[in-house]
């Protein structure tokens, strides 16, 4: 059951600068910038002044966005209001960031349940990270796509996991072997040939924009802010990769199998894109 407020959390214990007693003005003066927009939340200048130290080090200048530092210190310190407005101001839209990666509903919940964590659990919460030198909207739906990117990976590497299983299972002697799984082994063995083939005689960009894509299942909506572009040319870019590939797949086939549909086709570049022979870091 998804909690929305990370229970059972103590402060943390953050470091006392050997300057505390010197706190520069300007740290003064953003501390109660801070403390005025968040007149129900308590944080010391001791404590605003220990997060800097510890988010930017010893001697860093006052935040930028004091009040979102502010704010953050309060998380930092386990204060179960601050999770609670943290969760009502911001996760509504990180909800939508995440459902952008992945369609799943559960799965979202999961991810967001595993970022709440990330942020506010443990000796060493990321939210004590923030340095206050930018929003904290953008600072959180950053660290919202890279949860949802790691989940991604993680889903891809255990659908590899399981295809490796599969494959080495069907590898396996049997007493009474029959001809027609032998025969869908050679074929699938053959699509995969072409799809190798394929694979490097295409550009490293195009391959990589195939794996988020489909290796990934990254939506449209997620990549066009990743390659910075709007989403029409990012599904233009996906469109031409796809088509290279399909083209230079079918041409690598075997004769017998160039006249597959092209839903076939996708379907075979999709697994590939899962259980690809090279990763597009080795190409690079």
């Amino acid at each position: 059951m998804t909690q929305n407020v990370v229970e059972g959390m103590t402060p943390l214990a953050l470091p006392v600068s050997s300057t505390s007693g010197e706190t520069s003005r300007s740290i003064r003066e953003a501390h109660a910038r801070g403390a005025s927009a968040w007149p129900a939340l308590h944080v010391t200048c001791e404590q605003f002044h220990s997060q800097i130290v510890r988010a930017s080090g010893e001697g860093a200048a006052a935040p930028s966005h004091a009040e979102d530092f502010y704010f953050c210190v309060a998380c930092t310190n386990a204060d179960t209001l601050a999770h609670e407005l943290l969760e009502a101001g911001y996760f509504p839209q990180l909800r939508q960031i995440v459902q952008g990666v992945v369609m799943d509903g559960a799965a979202v919940d999961d991810i967001l349940q595993d970022l709440r964590m990330r942020l506010l659990a443990g000796a060493s919460p990321k939210i004590a990270t923030y340095q206050g030198r930018g929003a904290l909207g953008s600072w959180l739906r950053k660290a919202a796509l890279y949860a949802a990117r790691d989940y991604c990976r993680e889903k891809t590497s255990e659908r590899r996991r399981q295809r490796a299983i599969s494959l080495q299972q069907e590898l396996q002697p049997r007493d009474e072997p029959d001809a027609a799984p032998r025969a869908a082994n050679q074929n699938e063995r053959e699509c995969e040939q072409a799809w190798s083939t394929a694979k490097r005689h295409m550009p490293v960009a195009d391959l990589q924009l195939l794996e988020h894509r489909f290796g990934s299942e990254m939506s449209i909506d997620t990549l066009g802010p990743i390659y910075a572009v709007h989403r029409a040319t990012i599904a233009r870019r996906v469109q031409r990769a796809l088509q290279r590939a399909r083209r230079l797949a079918r041409n690598a086939l075997a004769a017998e199998h160039r006249d597959l549909m092209q839903w076939e086709l996708d379907a075979m570049m999709r697994d590939w894109c899962v259980a690809r022979e090279t990763s597009v870091q080795e190409l690079g």
